[in-house]
């Protein structure tokens, strides 16, 4: 019998419809790029299925045209880098309070205008892109996140500023209003 350890995979741009079956029998996987496909939530290799990886730490679902925030990634506790930029969600679930080892969050290229309060919860997440959706003003959520140095929001519809938000945020490193 030959084993083998595959931790990384890459199967972005490939036109997927789900994760290869074959892909869930590595119990070593830690980084799964899914880029630029076009994956269901549903079926055996479905997005309702990505808590079977028990190791994964990131996981890039980024251009899949979902539509809808795949709640079943709220599962995977070991995740420290979650992307789903550009998918067309405009609700982000309560359920990502969950995540308390995520480190990395990019939801640029959507339609967010609201962020859930257990976002705020998030202790250890340092970067956070919100770039290019709709929100009006800095969610008021994110002077929760004291650990987090890095804020993208550019490309959204904040007009006027909140003095008050940002000097409670004063642990931000790089704050991208443009």
């Amino acid at each position: 019998m030959v084993s083998q350890t595959i931790s990384l995979v890459d199967l972005s741009c490939y036109s997927l419809e789900e994760v290869p079956e074959y892909l869930f029998y590595s119990q070593d996987l830690t980084h799964l790029n899914l880029r630029h496909n076009f994956m269901s939530l549903q079926g055996p290799g479905g997005l309702l299925n990505l808590p079977r990886f028990s190791q994964l730490k990131s996981l890039n679902l980024s251009h899949n045209r979902l539509g809808v925030f795949p709640e079943s990634v709220c599962e995977i506790l070991t995740l420290t880098e979650l992307n789903l930029s550009c998918n067309g969600m405009n609700t982000v679930p309560a359920q990502i309070g969950n995540l308390q080892s995520l480190q990395t969050l990019s939801l640029d290229g959507n339609q967010l205008n609201f962020l859930p309060e257990e976002l705020g919860g998030l202790a250890q997440l340092s970067s956070l892109g919100l770039s290019f959706n709709n929100f009006p003003h800095i969610p008021g959520v994110l002077d929760r996140l004291s650990g987090m140095d890095r804020l993208a929001m550019a490309g959204n519809r904040v007009e006027t500023l909140e003095l008050g938000i940002l000097a409670r945020m004063s642990h931000l490193k790089n704050i991208d209003l443009r």
